[in-house]
């Protein structure tokens, strides 16, 4: 089966976290004998962008490359000059999507499935392509903007157009899922992002800081952050030993590093940036609680991520986390409370023996295991084939 792939976003050269997830399904695929990938993926930048020399070299230009597995991916950078509007990224996204899939097809063949990520506006290039090559498409939809009603009535009419005419629909969570059905009248599948983990055997019996809460994200306003650095100065009064660490970058950073020298927390606040896997990885293995405020979140990665390292999370209940958080893995509260967030947390700290590490760590790989999920999709691409 000849797959190919149109993420929303793509690791490349300049950018080599931003879209990691799209990667890691990439490359999940492409482990099975059976299925060949294919990526083409169309990148437009802000207009901002261009204000960095480095930038201005980039328009317009073309390159290839390789991921693991002998994946090729095909990538045309461009920037959106009319910033006002998504109705220029949807086009310009789809114009270069047109030359990208042109270009692939000589080299490689017509592929026998388009698999697209998000609706705006992987989705809707998909779509076209379907229907200039007669090629059937999958569309996973990962948008937060669903999620938290931020689509204007062209993009609600280009999202249901989409959707209704793939021959498969998948939704990241439940949550979405259930929103999806009644905002579009589509009845998606649920199948969880594949989250690249560690090999299990690395994550036994890690030494863990019992003070060291950590919390990793985009640091902009949705993402919580105000709520989680207040909550954390009510579980200093208790605990004033502890530890929080702050990891990534975004363009409210410098609004939450303010905040907490006015809530006079900033000598037990630590502001990272943002750090390679690896490194998120590592700090995950050591913290004694994981913890997202996020408002809206259409799966959470990070919080899969935690959990195969052995460490309890406290989310809010702000979409996905509902279908990770468990008994077994943490503790769920409310968006936009912090004084319960501040509850979960200490609730956690306060009974470390209900949270065993190997419990977490084997319910997390049981529950999301890469090859399983990655079959789950095959599955779909079958089933989407067989009824052509």
């Amino acid at each position: 089966m000849h797959v190919l792939v149109i993420p929303g976003t793509f690791p490349g050269p300049y950018n080599l976290y931003r879209g990691i997830f799209f990667q890691n399904q990439v490359q999940a695929l492409a482990e099975n004998d059976n299925i060949s990938v294919g990526v083409i993926a169309p990148d437009i930048r802000s207009s901002k962008a261009l204000k960095q020399l480095k930038n201005i070299r980039l328009f317009g230009s073309e390159y290839e490359l390789k991921t693991d597995r002998n994946v090729t991916v095909y990538r045309k950078i461009g920037f959106n000059l009319t910033p006002l509007t998504s109705l220029g990224v949807q086009l310009l996204f789809y114009k270069y999507a047109e030359k990208l899939f042109e270009k692939y097809i000589q080299k490689h063949g017509k592929p026998d499935l388009i698999h697209a990520h998000i609706s705006l506006h992987a989705g809707y290039a998909a779509q076209k392509l379907s229907v200039k090559y007669n090629i059937p498409y999958v569309i996973t939809e990962h948008s937060s903007a669903i999620l938290k009603n931020e689509l204007s009535l062209r993009e609600k009419r280009v999202v249901k157009q989409v959707l209704s005419s793939a021959c498969r629909c998948i939704a990241v969570s439940n949550q979405l899922k259930n929103k999806i059905e009644l905002d579009f009248e589509v009845k998606p599948v649920v199948i969880p992002n594949v989250v690249k983990l560690p090999e299990k055997k690395q994550e036994k019996n890690t030494p863990k800081d019992p003070n060291l809460l950590v919390s990793v994200g985009t640091l902009i306003m949705s993402k919580g952050f105000a709520d989680l650095l207040k909550a954390f100065q009510i579980c200093l009064q208790k605990r004033p030993e502890l530890k929080l660490q702050i990891v990534g970058d975004g363009r409210d950073a410098h609004i939450f590093k303010k905040l907490a020298k006015q809530l006079n927390i900033s000598d037990h606040v630590e502001f990272t940036g943002a750090l390679p896997p690896e490194n998120v990885h590592s700090i995950m293995k050591t913290a004694g609680v994981f913890i997202s405020a996020s408002k809206f979140e259409t799966f959470g990665v990070v919080l899969v991520e935690a959990a195969a390292a052995g460490t309890p999370i406290v989310s809010t209940n702000s979409g996905g986390p509902k279908d990770i958080v468990t008994e077994v893995n943490g503790v769920i509260c409310p968006v936009n409370d912090y004084k319960k967030l501040a509850d979960a947390v200490l609730k956690i700290l306060e009974n470390p023996e209900k949270y065993v590490e190997q419990e977490i760590i084997d319910d997390t790989y049981e529950r999301f295991n890469p090859k399983s999920i990655t079959q789950l999709v095959i599955k779909n691409y079958k089933k989407c084939l067989k009824h052509l």
